[in-house]
C-alpha cells in the first residue's frame, strides 16, 4: 500500500510545534534509513510512499517518543493534519458544508490519501453517519486513530458540536471491515 505525500508531510511540521526541532531531530535519527531519507528533505506532497516504512512506523515512533505509546498520538496527528489541509479557501468552503455533506465525500477524500482503499458512507442522516473502510489491506490502528482525529477536527471546523466517533469494527481486530459510527449536533 501506498501513501500520499500530502498526508506525511504534516508529521515533521506536527512534531517541531509540539516537542521542538531537538525532540524532530531526535525522532528523525530514530527512524530507519529509509525514513530518514524522507523526512529530512522536502517531501513532495503529489508523490506517493510506501504505507509502513514511511507512515505507520514513523508515527508509531513518535507516539513511543512522546506519548509512552500512547495511540493518542495518531489521534492528535489526524486532527493536526485536518487543520493543517482545510486552511483559507477550503477551511471556508468546509464551514458551508453539511456534515452529511462531508460524511458521503469521505470516500473521495480518503482513497486521495491512501492507495488502494476504499471507503463508503452509509445510514447518512441529520446527526450521525457510518463510514465503512471495506478495503485497506495494510490497516493499522495508527491509521485507524489518524483517520477518527482528522474527522473530529473536521466537524469541529464545520462548527458542530457534541460530535462523537466510536469504531464499532475494526479490519485490525479481523472484522471484514473498519465501521465508524459518527453522531454530532
Amino acid at each position: 500500500m501506498e501513501v500520499k505525500g500530502s498526508a506525511i508531510v504534516v508529521l515533521p511540521e506536527f512534531i517541531k510545534s509540539n516537542f521542538g526541532k531537538k525532540n524532530f531531530n531526535i525522532w528523525l535519527d530514530s527512524l530507519p534509513e529509509e525514513a530518514h531519507k524522507v523526512y529530512r528533505i522536502k517531501i513532495m506532497i503529489s508523490s506517493w510512499f510506501p504505507l509502513k516504512t514511511i507512515f505507520i512506523e514513523p508515527t508509531k515512533k513518535m507516539c513511543d517518543m512522546f506519548y509512552k505509546q500512547d495511540l493518542k498520538g495518531a489521534l492528535e496527528i489526524g486532527r493536526f493534519s485536518a487543520e493543517y489541509a482545510l486552511q483559507g479557501f477550503y477551511k471556508v468552503f468546509i464551514r458551508i458544508a453539511t456534515p452529511q455533506a462531508l460524511t458521503r465525500r469521505a470516500s473521495q477524500i480518503f482513497s486521495t490519501y491512501y492507495k488502494p482503499c476504499s471507503m463508503k458512507a452509509e445510514n447518512i442522516s441529520e446527526k450521525k453517519g457510518l463510514l465503512k473502510i471495506t478495503e485497506f489491506s495494510e490497516m493499522d490502528k495508527i491509521v485507524e486513530n489518524r483517520v477518527l482525529g482528522w474527522i473530529e477536527k473536521t466537524l469541529e471546523i464545520c462548527r458542530y458540536k457534541n460530535i462523537n466517533l466510536n469504531m464499532v469494527k475494526s479490519l485490525t481486530n479481523g472484522d471484514t471491515t473498519s465501521e465508524i459510527e459518527i453522531t454530532w449536533d
